[in-house]
């Protein structure tokens, strides 16, 4: 039984590794804004309007 929890732990710690890298990745070529504000109402021709107006 002690065997079976071992190896249990050992499993659930590489899914957990597993998981993290997989975060890791999806996360790497995304970029985050902070400070704009949002609306119910924009659009993405309107996020691209504003977002130019600000780094150019």
């Amino acid at each position: 039984m002690e065997k079976q929890m071992e190896d249990y732990s050992t499993r659930k710690e590489y899914i957990n590794d597993q998981l993290s890298n997989l975060e890791s990745r999806s996360m790497r070529e995304n970029l985050m804004f902070y400070g704009l504000g949002e609306s119910r109402e924009e659009d993405f021709e309107m996020i691209v309007k504003h977002s130019s107006k600000i780094f150019y």
